[in-house]
């Protein structure tokens, strides 16, 4: 019994270093979930949207009418 304490005291006395390398992927994700979780994250996603579609529909209505002119 006094063995298995030895070891158990040696092992818990040696420290444990842990190597973490975040990558550019790691990073991508957490900005991705952060968005998604906070409120201001949601708005620039709801903006975003907004100002694609109106753009979108903008260049629909100045391509659709430039070939008439008014005299």
């Amino acid at each position: 019994m006094a063995e298995g304490r030895e070891t158990t005291d040696a092992v818990a006395e040696r420290p444990v270093e842990l190597a973490y390398r975040p990558s550019v992927g790691d990073l991508a994700s957490a900005l991705r979930a952060r968005a998604r979780s906070t409120g201001t994250g949601r708005f620039q996603r709801r903006a975003l949207v907004w100002t694609v579609a109106v753009a979108a529909v903008g260049a629909l209505l100045s391509a659709a009418g430039s070939g008439r002119r008014d005299t």
